[in-house]
């Protein structure tokens, strides 16, 4: 049996054409679940409306072709279909995790933006001036006291607690 894979001069007559349609489809699949996370990918940044626009048309037009492989109702190709979309989804879910960690460990080591005291520093320097540090960030210590002793969570230097009129 002759099958005619998307066009009509591809006839897959013979088993090495079909193993061609095979590796076709596989691949065919698999950019048409790494366009479409592009296309979500894309969609939430600054990207020009001719790209977003191009990978919009890219992704239909391979989803599109992949439906017309499917609808010719050979279980290979159906397999080769899902397979190269498995494949997608699992290279595209590798990719993001590397670039969010990636971004994990470049915000670890970032040092804040416009640091120029401390905020105990701040709060000496209200209370210097009788002010009660409002709308600013004090060390748990702080709030401590103003509370009488009490603090619901741990006190440790480095902990930051809003103050408690915010």
């Amino acid at each position: 049996m002759c099958l005619k894979f998307l066009f009509e001069g591809w006839v897959l007559d013979s088993s090495s054409k079909f193993a061609w349609a095979f590796v076709l489809t596989v691949a065919a699949a698999a950019a048409s679940e790494l366009l479409a996370k592009l296309r979500r990918d894309t969609s939430r940044s600054a990207a020009s409306g001719a790209v977003r626009l191009a990978l919009m048309v890219g992704h239909n037009a391979v989803a599109y072709s992949l439906m017309l492989v499917v609808m010719t109702f050979r279980g290979e190709l159906v397999v080769a279909t899902l397979a190269g979309l498995g494949a997608g989804h699992a290279v595209g879910k590798a990719t993001a995790r590397t670039a969010q960690h990636r971004d994990y460990a470049k915000e670890a080591f970032r040092t804040p933006p416009n640091v120029t005291r401390t905020p105990r520093a701040a709060v000496r320097e209200n209370s210097a001036r009788g002010k009660e540090p409002t709308g600013t960030h004090t060390p748990a210590s702080s709030v401590e006291k103003r509370r009488g002793g009490h603090v619901s969570h741990a006190t440790s230097r480095e902990q930051w607690t809003k103050h408690p009129t915010e």
